[in-house]
């Protein structure tokens, strides 16, 4: 079986719109107390993890970037997906990849300066 670079596309695009939709979720759950302070789920800085106070405020600080950021991945990820040209279509999803990847170092730092406030 021969894959395409067709194929790695429709692959990256579901691997980024899986992402986009977890990251959000993961974020939310964290924010909203739901997902309790642990070392493998949610962003987990030693200032995260002094308490669940720190932990939800970091979370729920950084929840607007991320959610910005992963809509962003989101909705570029769809039309990457749609474009009918292969090398419009890996731009689009390298564009989606940066916003997802920025979006998430973005909120680490936001949540640590809140955890620290908190």
């Amino acid at each position: 079986m021969d894959i395409t670079g067709e194929d790695a596309l429709l692959l990256t695009g579901a691997f980024l719109i899986a992402g986009s939709l977890g990251f959000s979720a993961i974020m939310w759950l964290a924010a909203s107390g739901r997902l309790r302070p642990n070392r493998w789920i949610g962003y987990r800085s030693d200032s995260l993890l002094q308490n669940a106070v720190a932990w939800e405020a970091g979370h729920r600080a950084a929840l607007p970037i991320v959610i910005a950021t992963s809509a962003a991945a989101l909705l570029l990820a769809i039309t990457g997906l749609l474009l009918p040209w292969i090398i419009a279509k890996a731009a689009v999803m390298f564009l989606a990849a940066v916003a997802l990847f920025g979006g998430g170092l973005r909120g680490q730092v936001v949540a640590d300066q809140a955890a620290d406030d908190a």
